[in-house]
């Protein structure tokens, strides 16, 4: 990471006056590094290491040599960090709280941008809230009403970009986020950024001159890995949307290639309708602030690595670069809070276990028809568990085995 003092150098001529933005362009010198990652470790375990790590009584000795080597040493390294979280859907609400959460416990201070505001606000935590109209949730928008009557199409990528296009303008206009981007105050270290397929949020990295970390919230698919890597052979690597498995017949495999050449063509539809948007809040930010920033393409395609909510025993087998890390599971919590009073008395009291049904954040159970909520309630009274149901609504003439919970603290459940 690049200091603030080296970030507010001025790089410019005596003529100018404004500032390049450096981290997000610069390239390191020539050469191999003065030390790598390798070299402390041989440090404490000697040249041998890699034999050593076989065994591993030993290298869990190692391990924890290692880590109070690092704890002494580097006991003042903390950065600030900016987490942005530009739309309002509520379960990608819980994956940045993983990274604040996170962050916060590793002595970071942390910097969230949310429509959703914390109501315990920790030491180090700053949140930056912004009002969300309800009607650009994609909650609201793909219900699963019209997804079962065929009146929106869940494999067209234009209908789940657009309401995501509406809600980015909407926070960038919002009054509180623009107080944050014009002030020549704030400076961060690092910008991790909900990735949204819209290249116009990773003005947040350039406006502060701060490496851009992306948050891939899904699986390992070829749509992200082309934003920090090269696209990945149609042939072999899945769609998001996909339903279908490897390996993959003749025309499967020409269906991924359609795919391929024709979602650029649609990101870039949308991407150039946010050009404005991009001039209009962060590069009037930055000359403001005398710095002259990229253009929004370079510095999305420019980001230091991507975080994924993912893993390689969970995915299909598909090709990562370095810097494509891997973090699932980062957002539970290894200790689940204690479940409300009545949820705690309906598990204690299910005496053969307890099935947990819901449909998620974005299709919402209140807006299942009529006739399919009542074969539901049908086909779980003939369980002998319990049944718990996230509904967003009343539901009359429930049977005895199944209750009704608006709000679910599934950790928590999960955990129980």
């Amino acid at each position: 990471m690049w200091s603030t003092n080296e970030r507010k150098q001025d790089q410019g001529d005596d003529n100018s006056t404004q500032r390049p933005v450096k981290g997000l362009l610069e390239k390191r010198s020539k050469g191999r590094p003065l030390k790598r990652w390798a070299d402390d470790i041989k440090e404490l375990a000697g040249k041998d290491w890699l034999i050593l790590s076989q065994n591993r009584d030993k290298w869990k000795e190692l391990e924890e040599a290692f880590t109070r080597k690092g704890t002494l040493v580097h006991t003042n390294e903390a950065y600030k960090i900016l987490v942005v979280l530009p739309v309002k859907v509520p379960s990608q609400n819980i994956l940045c709280n993983g990274y604040v959460d996170n962050l916060l416990r590793a002595g970071h201070e942390v910097t969230y941008i949310t429509p959703f505001p914390r109501k315990e606000l920790p030491p180090k935590f700053r949140q930056i809230v912004f009002d969300y109209p309800d009607n650009l949730m994609p909650g609201n928008i793909l219900t699963i009403e019209k997804i079962l009557n065929k009146s929106i199409d869940v494999m067209d990528m234009s209908l789940i970009i657009s309401p995501f296009l509406d809600g980015v303008v909407h926070c960038l206009r919002d009054k509180n986020v623009q107080n944050l981007i014009n002030d020549p105050n704030e400076s961060f270290d690092a910008v991790i950024i909900e990735w949204l397929m819209l290249h116009v949020i990773s003005g947040f990295a350039a406006v502060f001159q701060a490496p851009l970390i992306w948050s891939n919230p899904a699986e390992a698919s070829w749509l992200p890995l082309s934003v920090v890597d090269e696209v990945p052979n149609p042939a072999y690597a899945p769609d998001i949307l996909a339903d279908y498995f490897h390996p993959y017949t003749f025309w499967q495999r020409a269906k991924q290639l359609l795919k391929q050449i024709s979602m650029p063509v649609i990101l870039y539809y949308f991407n150039s309708k946010t050009e404005h948007h991009y001039e209009e809040v962060f590069v009037a930010a930055g000359k403001k602030k005398g710095i002259a920033l990229p253009s929004m393409a370079e510095v999305n395609y420019n980001a230091s690595f991507m975080f994924s909510n993912s893993h390689v025993s969970l995915g299909e087998p598909i090709r990562l670069p370095q810097n494509f890390i891997p973090i699932a599971g980062y957002h539970i919590d290894q200790k689940p809070k204690p479940l409300p009073e009545d949820l705690q008395k309906i598990m204690d009291n299910a005496k053969h276990g307890v099935i947990y049904f819901s449909m998620g954040s974005n299709i919402q159970s209140r807006f299942i028809p009529e006739k399919m909520k009542r074969e539901f309630l049908d086909m779980f009274s003939k369980f002998k568990q319990t049944v718990l149901w996230k509904f967003e609504d009343v539901l009359p003439d429930l049977p005895s085995n199944v209750h009704i919970i608006k709000w679910a603290p599934q950790h928590s459940i999960l955990g129980e």
